[in-house]
């Protein structure tokens, strides 16, 4: 995984960007080893269980290139977008997160 990253010593600020119940979004670039059919993307959509808490993507787009996705979650769990993608049966090989935020 590779991309933005916060560093700060404001204890409130930070909580307010990584609490779910904020649902600030993150976004995020994935690079999988197949081009997903539609229905993984759906498989996406529809979301998995994380902690026994359902989570679901806030977006899943194919790239022009179609072997990267754009994923924007609101949640942020551990290994949530690589859990995602796995249980359509497709393989992260790389993982950028881009956004956070607006």
């Amino acid at each position: 995984s590779t991309g933005l990253i916060f560093i700060t010593n404001d204890g409130h600020w930070s909580q307010r960007v990584i609490h779910p119940a904020a649902e600030i979004t993150k976004e995020y670039l994935v690079l999988v080893d197949a081009a997903p059919s539609k229905a993984q993307v759906m498989t996406m959509m529809r979301g998995i269980e994380i902690d026994d808490v359902h989570v679901a993507p806030r977006e899943v787009s194919t790239l022009e290139d179609s072997v990267r996705l754009r994923v924007v979650v609101s949640e942020g769990k551990k290994h949530e977008v690589r859990l995602l993608v796995s249980a359509s049966g497709l393989e992260v090989l790389a993982l950028k997160r881009v956004r956070v935020g607006g």
